[in-house]
């Protein structure tokens, strides 16, 4: 206890001083982390400014710089290309007009020439050409002033439209920005200047349009002076007129590439303003790098507080380990009391059991030895029994010579007078004779169940296992029988209760429906009769009368199912001869046929449940039967008792099955091979021996063997044990049932043949 006291105490103060010990760590811990959490927060914080300031900066720097030396060139560029496309227009249109008046005055010359030649041809329609020419000029006039008025205002709608395209994109720009604003009023001036140098192009343009006009009115005034001269030079005037307008649709789709050329300028200021946003979109995920390591930084603060909340945890643990040592310590000393005691008390159980084993060894012993004496006198009374059983086969043999000289003797099973006629003493001294050798019969029968009974219940407990084995084997393969001939009745009932085939057949076939009937009623009724196989009393267990009685409800239930298997059978029968009446099927009979199918299959269903809980009962039944053999012991009358008893009443107590009786039989054969039929006979007091003539493969009645005869054997060469009685016994019933089975499946296929 002091030692135990101690440790208890030096557990207490080492848990204290590891207590103590973390809950400082604890503290320097959580300090030191709070003071490395500020300090890396405030540098953090510092070198995010001065980075943000730095990049914001040079950002600025680049982009003005790049926006000035990006505005420079484009005006550079734009004041180029404009001075190139203006000298270019100019000197194209300059060429062009020479040629068109070079043209026009050769055309004159050669009109000339040939007016004066054609002068007096015209000099009749002088006054109709006057008139012509003089309304087609002023047609023409108006259709030139309004192309030319359609194609000034053409292009000035498109300089509009692309000055509000370019105020739109401004102000799409000076909202994106503030820092542009100013570079977009140095776009707008130069977008200005380009739309006066543009309007001066027009103005140009109109001017030498105009001067076309002033040619063409000069031209027109000559023409109208020279009445002669116009009809000739109508179609050149119309003509030159085309060639003006050609040559308007030219310049109109000069002045659309350049309006196209300002639209391709104005995207690439556009993607400028893009890479601008760009850069602006890096110096942003830079922002974001840096507050991703913000974020690193807090996780890093986080794990060092899960660190600190795992420390605490573990000093818990070291506080619960040090409590649970305690308590193991506790149920360790309980656990140790414990033993000690359990060891002494297995010390006085061994002892006692040495003793017990001692005594079991004496009585063993005992036990032999009486068992040795016990042969003995039984080997000694059984000779003796041999000798008077021999004595009194003699005189039985005698006696029964002397008697079937004279009459033949009969013997019945159920009869309660003799049906023996002849000498009243012969019958006495038979009857006491026959009563003596059943007296012998039992001794010898109780002498050999007292010598043999410790080895027989062992043979008998492993024998009932083969049986129950064999039994569930047998139950399991007559089960699959019955539906297959419970599945080969219902395809027959269908086939003929179809409607195809009966209106195939009409009230022609009449004789094969007939005969399809009887089929069906010759397998509803072998049906029945293996059903009534399967549930015999050979199958009912002997021990409980609860198990009986569910037997019983098994049979009623069957005796339901047949009796609703013969109302579908009679209401078929009557729908088949309605319908050979009638020649035909109509749909109410359709109907009724199909609802008897459908009874059918459920009356089927039912004796299958009805099957599976026999085989329930007969395996619950077999494991009682066994436990009895295993655990009752077996009875030992007296000689007294069993001499007292005498015959029992005769029909008062039946056969526990058929086979019982076939092997009662059979047992009461083996007496003597030479003269069976007469000690048969003999033996069987108040029984019927079988006829000779019977047909062998008929089944005899339940009730054939109503008396009692125990299994036993007269002679010593004919001695037969319960080993082989039972073996004999399920030999018998296997053969039976494999008979009565290959029967029944031989008349299905003959009659389904037939079918």
């Amino acid at each position: 206890m002091k030692e135990r006291s101690e440790r208890e105490v030096a557990i207490q103060k080492a848990a204290q001083e590891a207590e103590q010990e973390a809950t400082i760590a604890i503290q320097m811990a959580k300090e030191e982390a709070t003071s490395a959490i500020q300090r890396a927060k405030e540098e953090f914080e510092g070198e995010l400014r001065t980075r943000e300031l730095q990049i914001l900066d040079a950002a600025e720097a680049e982009c003005n710089d790049a926006w000035r030396g990006r505005e420079e060139s484009l005006k550079r560029e734009f004041q180029i290309l404009l001075s190139e496309e203006l000298e270019g227009l100019k000197g194209e249109l300059s060429a062009h007009y020479d040629l068109l008046l070079g043209a026009k005055d050769e055309e004159l010359e050669l009109a000339a020439k040939k007016m004066a030649e054609a002068e007096e041809l015209h000099q009749r329609q002088l006054k109709v050409l006057g008139e012509e020419t003089e309304r087609m000029a002023e047609v023409l006039w108006h259709d030139a002033c309004e192309q030319i008025d359609e194609a000034a205002e053409e292009t000035i709608d498109r300089v509009e439209q692309l000055r509000r395209e370019n105020t739109e994109l401004q102000t799409l720009v000076g909202d994106k920005t503030k820092q542009i604003e100013a570079r977009e009023r140095d776009l707008v001036d130069m977008q200005r200047a380009n739309e006066r140098e543009l309007a001066n192009m027009q103005r140009e343009l109109a001017e030498s349009v105009s001067r076309v006009e002033t040619s063409c009115s000069i031209k027109l005034a000559a023409l109208s002076d020279d009445v002669e001269k116009l009809s000739s030079e109508r179609r050149k005037i119309l003509l030159a007129y085309e060639e003006a307008e050609n040559e308007c649709e030219i310049m109109k789709e000069e002045l659309g590439r350049v309006v196209s050329d300002l639209e391709l300028r104005c995207r690439e200021q556009t993607q400028t303003a893009q890479t601008f946003e760009a850069e602006r979109d890096r110096l942003r995920s830079q922002v974001g790098e840096l507050t991703a390591c913000k974020e690193l930084l807090q996780r890093q603060a986080a794990d060092l507080a899960h660190e600190k909340a795992e420390l605490v945890e573990r000093c818990r643990t070291l506080d619960r380990a040090s409590n649970e040592s305690k308590l193991v310590n506790d149920g360790l000393a309980r656990e140790i009391t414990r033993l000690s005691g359990e060891a002494e008390e297995a010390r006085r159980e061994n002892t006692r059991i040495n003793r017990e084993l001692g005594d079991a060894n004496q009585a063993l012993a005992a036990l032999k030895q009486e068992r040795r004496e016990a042969a003995a006198e039984t080997d000694r009374r059984l000779k003796q029994k041999d000798g008077m059983l021999a004595d009194a086969l003699a005189s039985i043999k005698r006696t029964s010579s002397e008697t079937t000289a004279r009459e033949p003797v009969v013997v019945h099973l159920h009869g309660d007078q003799n049906r023996v006629s002849g000498d009243d003493s012969s019958r006495f001294e038979r009857n006491e004779l026959q009563s003596k050798v059943l007296r012998l019969q039992r001794e010898n029968l109780r002498l050999e169940s007292e010598s043999s009974s410790g080895l027989d219940q062992r043979a008998a407990a492993t024998e009932s296992k083969d049986l129950l084995n064999e039994r569930v084997e047998t139950l399991v393969q007559e089960n699959a029988r019955l539906k297959r001939m419970i599945q080969m009745m219902r395809k027959e009932l269908e086939s003929i209760a179809s409607p195809e085939i009966s209106a195939d057949n009409g009230g022609v076939n009449t004789e094969a429906n007939k005969s399809r009937d009887n089929a069906l009623a010759n397998q509803l009724h072998q049906c029945r009769e293996y059903l009534d196989v399967l549930l015999e009393t050979k199958y009912t267990p002997l021990g409980s009368r609860e198990e009986g009685s569910e037997v019983a409800y098994l049979r009623s239930r069957l005796r339901s199912q047949d009796q609703v298997i013969d109302e579908l059978q009679a209401e078929l029968i009557t729908l088949q001869l309605d319908d050979n009446n009638k020649g035909r099927i109509n749909n109410t009979s359709c109907l009724r046929e199909q609802e008897l199918i459908q009874r059918l299959e459920e009356t089927t269903d039912e004796v299958e449940a009805l099957l599976r809980e026999n085989d329930r009962l007969l395996r619950l039944s077999n494991e009682l039967r066994t436990k009895l053999l295993q655990y009752k012991p077996s009875p030992r009358p007296s000689a007294s008792s069993s001499a007292d008893a005498g015959l029992p009443h005769l029909g008062t107590v039946a056969y526990p099955s058929l086979d019982d009786a076939i092997l009662a039989e059979t047992s009461i054969g083996n007496i003597d091979d030479v003269e069976e039929q007469s000690v048969q006979q003999a033996c069987v007091v108040g029984r019927k021996p079988p006829l000779a003539n019977s047909n062998p493969d008929s089944r005899p009645s339940r009730t054939a063997y109503g008396g009692f005869m125990p299994d036993i054997s007269t002679s010593a060469s004919g001695r037969a044990t319960e080993s082989q009685l039972e073996a004999l016994r399920k030999m018998i019933s296997r053969k039976k049932k494999e008979l009565v089975v290959e029967k029944r499946i031989r008349n299905w296929n003959v009659k389904g043949d037939r079918g």
